[in-house]
């Protein structure tokens, strides 16, 4: 039935979500977070993180080429219900290497940038300025790539070239650490707000989360922010997707047909 249908395919979304975030977590462990805190800053830090995005994007690029070139072995004759599993299996492995670039790459703006540095409003102005340049490079980028292939999604076709599937993560990356931006200044705004409207809670920094030092305080600055910031996001969002479906386009593009 429909409903079930929906709850079925909303749970396999969240689980591959978690999936992903699981992998990005484990390479977060074994390659960045067994460097001391401390030592968590400065521009030896900030080369390291360039280094390891770019060494996962070539990596998982290549693993990608491999991967698709399976999948299509095992879809010429996937009957059997295990060989389709197998698809499947494949198609998570190349949505998840896209998400682990994507988030490597965030992690290196994060580190180079004032995103997270706790909200004060002159932080807040220089994320607004943070968020308004990522966004503009990253539209001078698509412009820049003009109608290739890897900017409107893969096909299998150019999933099998390496290039292309390099140039598509890097693509995938810049919307992950300019829509990061954007949300970082969201919270810088929600924090202002509820701090002028009595939140007396302290927060710190850590990493790309904001948490808080303790629990004491009002409710009154939490209620603002929820009233002001969730019917404005809502709207915002309806009226995206309604512009999305004017375009002839209601959700984004797959990853691959």
């Amino acid at each position: 039935s429909p409903p079930l249908d929906d709850a079925w395919r909303l749970f396999s979304r969240a689980l591959s979500v978690a999936i992903m975030m699981l992998w990005t977590d484990t390479l977060a462990t074994v390659l960045i977070d067994s460097v001391p805190q401390e030592q968590q800053q400065g521009p030896l830090y900030q080369r390291m993180l360039f280094s390891v995005a770019l060494s996962l994007t070539a990596a998982c690029s290549l693993v990608n080429v491999r991967v698709v070139g399976w999948r299509r072995r095992l879809l010429s004759d996937a009957t059997k219900p295990a060989e389709r599993a197998l698809v499947h299996l494949a198609l998570m492995t190349e949505l998840t290497l896209g998400f682990v670039v994507g988030s490597f790459w965030t992690r290196f703006v994060v580190s180079i940038t004032n995103l997270a540095d706790y909200p004060t409003l002159a932080v807040t102005a220089k994320d607004a300025l943070t968020a308004a340049l990522l966004t503009g490079g990253a539209a001078l980028w698509l412009v820049a790539l003009g109608s290739r292939s890897s900017v409107n999604g893969l096909d299998d076709t150019a999933a099998r070239q390496r290039d292309e599937v390099e140039v598509y993560y890097l693509t995938n990356a810049m919307s992950y650490f300019v829509g990061w931006a954007w949300v970082t200044l969201l919270r810088d705004l929600a924090t202002l707000v509820a701090q002028a409207g009595g939140s007396r809670g302290s927060f710190r920094a850590d990493g790309l989360h904001l948490r808080p030092e303790n629990e004491s305080g009002t409710y009154a600055g939490e209620l603002l922010t929820a009233a002001i910031f969730g019917p404005v996001l809502t709207c915002l969002l309806l009226a995206g997707r309604r512009c999305g479906s004017a375009a002839g386009g209601e959700e984004g593009p797959p990853l691959h047909s």
